[in-house]
């Protein structure tokens, strides 16, 4: 989408409420009832320098990008009752153990 367009979007809205509050809607735990989540806008303007050529929305509260595999971890994790963080602790040291379970049991074969 373009500037161009988003202004469309707005002048063409059948209720133009040009001082209603601009939300950002960002991802939540799981599914609930009620409205989705959303954050406030902090700024929007023109990027320069290597963000030359964009228009952008900077949120108030910090958003992070997750691949959907990383969000269906943590939802899978919050749905267990489990904290994210230690679950990928926990993975990264398991991966940790095979591999050096597995150069174990090649230096065996080898001895």
């Amino acid at each position: 989408m373009n500037a161009t367009q988003l202004a469309e979007i707005i002048l063409r809205a059948s209720t133009r409420k040009l001082d209603d509050e601009v939300r950002i809607v960002a991802q939540a735990r799981a599914a609930t009832m009620g409205p989705r989540h959303t954050v406030g806008l902090h700024s929007a303007g023109y990027g320069i320098d290597w963000e030359n050529g964009t228009f952008e929305l900077i949120p108030a509260t910090p958003l992070t990008v997750l691949t959907p595999e990383e969000l269906a971890e943590v939802r899978k994790s919050m749905a267990m009752g489990q904290s994210w963080h230690a679950y990928k602790s926990w993975k990264k040291q398991d991966e940790r153990i095979k591999a050096l379970e597995a150069e174990l049991a090649t230096l065996r074969g080898r001895a």
